[in-house]
């Protein structure tokens, strides 16, 4: 039999949600077909499933914003990212995912936000960052493409969470940039020292 492990810990991957068929408390069988909650009915306890934790990337490149298309269940373009394994640090999670997806070195430099939609299990940390370099398309990568932000196919996008974290991610920027242009490229206060 053969054990698929986390690449980050090395142990055995956890059951998903619909391999879990048995108590984990008494090992009695769960009643089919499976429900969620999920009840045992020899011990009565409750087990529910936990969120996924997914990371993803508002990654810039030359001024751009990558998207890619999957090649496995492909809904739209989406950002660089994917799932947090057991045990692995987000920000860790969220590097492995950008350089298998796209083949860069990326450096994170902010939190977007923590976005979920009701009756989704997936729980999505999105964050800013910047690599140089073109990107590549992985083995799970069927198209990736660097998108200038007033090209993004927001109509094309896989997820509400994608728009929701592109268009924070978005705003923050022309803010930043505004206040950027904005402020004076010198200043003074108090006396004027001769």
């Amino acid at each position: 039999m053969t054990v698929s492990t986390t690449p980050a810990t090395g142990h055995p991957k956890p059951l998903s949600w619909d391999e879990l068929r048995f108590c984990p408390g008494c090992g009695a069988p769960y009643p089919l077909p499976l429900t969620t909650p999920r009840v045992c009915p020899a011990c009565t306890r409750v087990l529910h499933p936990d969120p996924r934790v997914v990371v993803c990337a508002v990654l810039w490149v030359d001024g751009g914003i990558v998207l890619l298309r999957r090649v496995f269940k492909d809904r739209g373009w989406m950002l660089p990212g994917g799932h947090v394994d057991q045990g692995e640090a987000v920000e860790a999670a969220l590097q492995r995912e950008i350089t298998e997806e796209t083949g860069l070195s990326a450096t994170i430099t902010d939190l977007v936000g923590v976005f979920s939609t009701p009756g989704e299990p997936v729980v999505l940390l999105a964050y800013t960052a910047t690599a140089q370099g073109i990107p590549q398309a992985g083995s799970e990568t069927q198209t990736i493409r660097v998108f200038a932000p007033h090209d993004i196919p927001w109509d094309h996008l896989a997820y509400p969470a994608t728009a929701l974290a592109l268009d924070q991610a978005l705003k923050r920027f022309a803010a930043t940039t505004i206040a950027t242009a904005a402020a004076p490229s010198t200043f003074s206060c108090g006396k004027d020292v001769p």
